[in-house]
C-alpha cells in the first residue's frame, strides 16, 4: 500500500507489515506503526473488493471482520 511519507514522498508498505486490519460494513482500517489508515469500501468495485479481502486475509496476520449490527443486537 502506498502511504504518504514524512519527507513528502510515498512509502510503499507491504500488507504483511501492517500490525492488523479491521473490516467493517463500510470501511477497512489498517494499523501501521502509530498510524491508522482508513479505506472506504465504496472506493472499490464489488469484484475488486472480494479479491482485496482475500488478499488481506492471506497477508495480514491479525485481520478481523466487525459487524456493528450484531454487536447492537447483543447489547439489547
Amino acid at each position: 500500500m502506498a502511504l504518504p511519507a514524512k519527507n513528502g514522498g510515498v512509502e510503499n508498505v507491504p500488507y504483511s507489515d501492517f500490525e492488523c486490519a479491521v473490516e467493517t460494513e463500510d470501511l477497512f482500517l489498517f494499523v501501521y506503526k502509530e498510524q491508522v489508515i482508513v479505506l472506504q469500501k465504496k472506493d472499490l468495485a464489488a469484484e475488486d473488493r472480494r479479491k482485496f479481502c482475500s488478499m488481506l486475509t492471506e497477508n495480514i496476520t491479525k485481520y478481523a471482520v466487525v459487524s456493528f449490527a450484531e454487536q447492537s443486537r447483543a447489547a439489547e
